[in-house]
């Protein structure tokens, strides 16, 4: 009696693993999107940062241990956009199953090709930020469909029996993707837009693929917050323009030099999200890029 009552709470203990929810913590909001979406109600998914939070300057906090702790999978954007706070998360979390190098770690800038890659010698201390190549390629289409497949496959490398799940779910994600993709590039082509002007290099890879470019910027170097000197001189050069620039700035600058630069130039500010829950309303990848979309194409 005592071994079947054994053979019995054994097996209800195989059964409540293999149907647990793979638990997903991601660094941005935008890669938990795509979890979520993809792994439906076989996963639990947590996002370390808001959509409006700088990733480039967190903090390594115990919360964020905490949620490593228990994680089965990390999701990391790279090419050192977290390097200043997610090692110490990590090693605090103390689960060696989500360490880089381990199948629970997922460094997504690998599904991608990185742009704006210093020469030899860019160095962090010096102002450098990006010294590996911009971190910002979530938002084109192209990538975004690339980083959801490559987070699908490791879903489904963790939790083969759920793959077909994952693959189905990723289908659908792939379906808003170009939806969102569609709409943008309609909406692009029936406007000449404005010169643009950023904060940051944020959005550098969605314009290449656009076909847009920024005019100017409002750091001097990724990074490296904008001088009297610097805004005296970008002033001059908007001024000079033929029609007014439009200001797309990212939730987590502050705006009063954007503001400022605005009245002086006769331009527009308009506040756009860059990650999923960036600005109310932008609740999903589509969302995003609309926004973003519209902005660009204001009159």
């Amino acid at each position: 009696m005592v071994k079947k009552a054994f053979i019995v709470a054994f097996f209800v203990g195989v059964a409540s693993i293999s149907f647990a929810k793979m638990r997903i913590v991601s660094t941005v909001s935008d890669f938990a999107y795509f979890a979520s979406v993809i792994g439906g109600d076989k996963v639990e998914v947590s996002s370390i940062l808001r959509g409006d939070q700088d990733p480039h300057f967190a903090s390594a906090k115990p919360s964020y241990m905490l949620m490593l702790s228990k994680a089965d999978l990390v999701l990391s954007v790279g090419l050192d956009l977290e390097i200043g706070w997610l090692p110490l998360v990590l090693q605090g979390a103390r689960n060696p199953k989500v360490m880089p190098g381990e199948k629970g770690f997922l460094d997504c800038s690998q599904f991608i090709e990185p742009i704006e890659v210093p020469p030899s010698g860019a160095d962090r201390s010096k102002g450098d930020l990006h010294p590996k190549g911009n971190p910002h390629y979530w938002l084109p289409p192209k990538n975004a469909k690339k980083v959801a497949k490559g987070i699908m496959e490791r879903m489904s490398e963790i939790d083969p029996s759920n793959q077909k799940f994952y693959e189905a779910s990723y289908a659908k994600l792939e379906q808003e993707i170009n939806e969102a993709d569609a709409q943008v590039k309609s909406m692009l082509s029936n406007t000449t837009p404005r010169p643009i002007v950023t904060y940051h290099v944020t959005f550098s890879y969605l314009f290449m693929d656009y076909g847009l470019r920024a005019t100017a910027y409002i750091e001097p170097k990724p990074g490296i917050p904008p001088t009297p000197s610097h805004i005296a001189s970008l002033t001059q050069t908007l001024q000079s323009l033929n029609t007014p620039p439009v200001f797309i700035i990212e939730p987590y600058y502050e705006q009063d030099i954007p503001n400022r630069l605005a009245r002086q130039t006769n331009g527009k500010v308009i506040i756009v999200p860059t990650s999923v829950g960036g600005v109310q309303g932008a609740n999903s990848y589509k969302d995003v890029l609309v926004m973003i979309a519209k902005a660009i194409a204001t009159q």
